[in-house]
């Protein structure tokens, strides 16, 4: 594949996870304003379970699809109609499961109902998403992204009017599904146009045989998704709507910053996939300069968050929330570490380490859930964010040993005391300046951090000129 078409691509993916963020976060700051904190935690309770139903309909088909489909493109309808026959026989089972799962639930009625709207929306998702694995097949992503722009244009629009007509919960949970219509019903059309007319295959032998090739591809994800949302359901069977969307608030406001990780990881990718079988030395660079970058962006994100949580909270969600400053200042932590541990999971699969990231993952999970039991119980809302904070840790450690160990070590570290000087100076005028606009207060913080770094010589432009045309060459070889 062309240089170009790389490129064409991947502006697409980021184009759209980009748009889908900012919209995102427009619609949580009416949410949480409209909604109120009892409201919100329901809303948040009912997305968050949305995505397990999403999980449960997939197991990995997705990803498989893409892979085989990828390449073979003569058998693509062959594969999408099984994977498709599959998804529906699974919908069933799914809904059981969710069902029996609402009737031992301590959950009010309007609740349940939020969850059973937003479940209905996930499994539109499933269906969705397996017809863009098509897409991603054929390396055509402005399909996808038309698809994800255009939901998300038409459940803020009309979620922010219900939001401020007052119509409460669950005709606002309603908007998500309109949303999931137009998407399947848009994705099916560039299907059937520019592809194959979809088609259905339904057989018990054939989904036994697909379910257990695609469960591996789908397993880390299906882990890692119960490790992160474990808390919020923890404290929904033990606690109050309004604790829970104290929790949920800082929990999604720090989950907005996974997209830096995401995207450098992305970018890394080939070039670490291609390295590791041909050079060392730079496969060691690589590695190392991902990292420092991480840490760069990371320390200073970790510091202001701490010192400016008051007037975050209060800016992005109101008065109302105020219990969620001391969420934001321990979910921050968390949220560092989250750089390294996602930067660290695309690592393992460049490098053929896949199997212990599901172990290493596994794990985690298990902690997590001891964690968040002894924790919520002693300390509700504030004990789920500490066993998130401590199961992050727990996995950069084991992560960041085992690279060390097994794969590659960091080529200097240099740059640690560099960004530490540099935040220290940030730290320093947050601290001396209180009362500045928040906004304001970040923009300087930032440039005052940059530059400080920059004098440090934590970076130059030659550095990252030369990080750039890495990858590029890697592109032009491949």
């Amino acid at each position: 594949m062309s240089q170009s078409s790389i490129k064409k691509n991947t502006y697409f993916v980021f184009l759209g996870q980009f748009v889908q963020m900012a919209l995102a976060f427009f619609l949580m700051f009416f949410a949480a304003r409209y909604l109120g904190d009892a409201g919100f935690g329901k809303y948040a309770l009912a997305s968050t379970i949305m995505y397990f139903v999403l999980l449960g309909n997939d197991l990995g088909i997705n990803i498989y699809t893409t892979r085989e489909v990828a390449r073979n493109l003569d058998h693509a309808q062959h594969y999408f109609k099984k994977a498709l026959g599959v998804k529906l026989l699974i919908i069933p089972a799914d809904l059981f499961v969710l069902f029996l799962f609402l009737y031992v639930s301590p959950y009010e009625k309007n609740t349940k109902m939020a969850i059973i709207l937003f479940a209905i929306y996930g499994i539109l998702q499933s269906v969705v998403q397996l017809i863009t694995s098509i897409f991603r097949a054929y390396q055509r992503m402005q399909y996808e992204t038309i698809i994800i722009i255009t939901e998300k244009i038409l459940t803020t629009s009309l979620g922010v009017f219900i939001l401020l007509q007052g119509w409460g919960l669950l005709p606002f949970c309603a908007v998500f599904i309109l949303g999931g219509s137009v998407s399947f019903f848009l994705s099916r059309f560039f299907l059937k146009r520019k592809f194959f007319a979809p088609k259905i295959s339904l057989g018990l032998s054939h989904a036994k045989t697909l379910l257990w090739i695609s469960i591996p591809f789908g397993l880390s994800m299906i882990i890692a998704n119960i490790y992160n949302n474990v808390g919020t359901l923890i404290l929904s069977w033990f606690e109050s709507a309004q604790i829970v969307g104290w929790y949920s608030s800082a929990f999604r406001l720090v989950n907005f910053t996974n997209v830096i990780p995401t995207v450098l990881s992305i970018a890394l990718f080939p070039a670490l996939s291609v390295e590791i079988t041909r050079s060392a030395s730079k496969f060691r660079e690589l590695y190392s300069r991902g990292f420092k970058y991480l840490f760069y962006v990371a320390l200073p994100m970790v510091v202001g968050t701490i010192l400016l949580a008051d007037k975050i909270v209060l800016l992005v969600f109101g008065e109302e929330f105020v219990h969620s400053i001391p969420v934001l200042k321990i979910m921050i932590i968390g949220g560092g570490l989250i750089f390294f541990n996602t930067y660290f999971a695309w690592f393992f699969n460049a490098t053929n380490h896949q199997k212990n990231l599901v172990y290493i993952l596994i794990a985690a999970l298990f902690i997590n859930l001891f964690l968040n039991f002894i924790l919520v119980l002693e300390f509700s809302y504030i004990g789920a964010s500490i066993a998130t904070v401590l199961t992050e840790l727990i996995i950069f450690a084991i992560c960041y040993i085992y690279i060390r160990k097994k794969v590659v070590k960091m080529q200097e570290w240099s740059f640690v005391y560099r960004s530490f000087l540099s935040a220290v100076l940030m730290a320093g005028f947050l601290i001396i300046f209180p009362s500045l606009q928040v906004l304001v207060a970040i923009g300087i913080a930032s440039i005052i951090y940059l530059l400080s770094l920059y004098g440090l010589r934590g970076f130059t432009l030659e550095e990252i000129l030369l990080f750039k045309n890495q990858r590029k060459e890697v592109v032009v070889e491949e």
